[in-house]
């Protein structure tokens, strides 16, 4: 299966590790295919039947929660926003995840979290009451699994490039409505001059014949 060309892969990590930002690099940034690896592919398949290469995600990096807020303003910006953000729940001294997500979300609450957390500081009941009952937000326990970070980037920017086709199309269909409406309009507006036009055309002469 070829990879999406219109898929959103801009990921934000935002730790205080650095060594940790390697760590994402390593999993979700581009791999280099060696010669061996592409002649072993050009023997085995033909052209058009080469497997596709794994998506390589569009990687920014932050170490406190205040700068993730500030590339996310900056991208929102461009124009081009982050699909996910993977925050950490400790970054101390600054801002902890949940208060990272909220300044967030209180700014672009489109973008999708995974919070990073070695253990939970926070029940679940704490967690709702402060982010509210979401889908946008997934936990991955430290130490992760590589193959569980891969699969949440991928399902994540596609679940959010899938929600921006839906609004896209919802407002070109209010655009489409708004128009055939206002089209509506005139045409009754029209016929109802019309008509009044006719019965002014009708009105009887009031002079008594002799």
């Amino acid at each position: 299966m070829s990879a999406d060309p219109d898929l959103n892969n801009r990921v934000l990590v935002i730790d205080d590790m650095a060594e940790l930002h390697d760590v994402f690099r390593k999993l979700l940034g581009p791999k280099p295919r060696t010669d061996d690896l592409l002649q072993l592919e050009s023997m085995l398949f033909d052209a058009d039947e080469a497997p596709a290469s794994d998506v390589a995600f569009e990687l920014d990096f932050a170490s406190q929660g205040a700068e993730g807020l500030a590339r996310v303003r900056s991208a929102v910006a461009e124009h081009r926003p982050y699909s996910m953000a993977f925050v950490d729940m400790r970054m101390p001294p600054g801002w902890d995840g949940l208060q990272t997500i909220e300044a967030i979300w209180r700014e672009y609450h489109d973008i999708e979290i995974v919070i990073c957390t070695a253990y939970s500081e926070y029940s679940d009941h704490d967690i709702v009451a402060r982010l509210g009952a979401t889908d946008q937000v997934l936990f991955l326990r430290k130490p992760f699994d590589a193959i569980e970070v891969r699969q949440l980037a991928r399902a994540l920017t596609e679940k959010w490039t899938r929600r921006r086709r839906v609004q896209e199309r919802l407002t070109e269909l209010e655009h489409r409505v708004g128009a055939l409406s206002r089209e509506l309009a005139a045409v009754k507006a029209q016929a109802f001059e019309g008509n009044d036009h006719r019965t002014g055309d009708r009105t009887p002469n009031n002079k008594t014949p002799r």
